[in-house]
């Protein structure tokens, strides 16, 4: 969090042939801004289209009830999320593409 802006629940991310972004707190849907400046915004199945910060949480809460870990929320898909991060920033300072 930045010292002058509040939490937020959202993302951008810059792929090769294309952007996406979301912002859950200020109700964007999630968007992809196409390479060709198409501009595209996906339908989810029934039900995703609250936010993913309240799936989240409901998800702990129904697998801490059953007992089960969840799928959705396995430390290897956190583990990579950090890892990606961390790619991130090396691009960043390498000014050049790493391998992940």
């Amino acid at each position: 969090m930045q010292q002058a802006r509040p939490f937020t629940f959202s993302y951008e991310v810059h792929f090769e042939k294309a952007t996406v972004f979301t912002d859950c707190f200020n109700q964007v849907p999630v968007t992809v801004l196409h390479e060709d400046g198409s501009i595209e915004k996906p339908e989810f199945p029934a039900g995703d289209d609250v936010s993913p910060f309240v799936n989240e949480l409901t998800e702990a809460r129904n697998c801490f009830l059953a007992g089960k870990p969840s799928a959705m929320l396995d430390g290897v898909l956190a583990r990579d999320a950090l890892t990606i991060c961390h790619k991130e920033i090396e691009a960043c300072v390498k000014r050049a593409p790493v391998e992940v």
